[in-house]
């Protein structure tokens, strides 16, 4: 980590006009979705599993890439 604000994994982040912004947190996804996160599709709950974040409802499997979780429903995998 970056010793100085406005650092996120070292890197700084800008908001518009080149303003240096503090980080914003980053959530851990190891378990189930933050309240008001659901499936996109369904409107289940989500959980985490294997890098992804998993619907109860329907099965969808939705990517998290670096950290940031993706809820397009055309890229879910969908279970069988």
């Amino acid at each position: 980590m970056g010793s100085g604000a406005g650092e996120l994994d070292g890197q700084p982040t800008e908001k518009s006009g080149g303003m240096l912004s503090e980080p914003t947190k980053t959530f851990d996804w190891s378990g189930a979705a933050p309240e008001g996160v659901v499936c996109p599709a369904c409107w289940g709950a989500l959980g985490a599993a294997e890098g992804t974040l998993v619907c109860v409802g329907c099965g969808r499997r939705y990517p998290v890439v670096d950290g940031i979780p993706v809820l397009i429903v055309e890229r879910a995998e969908q279970q069988s």
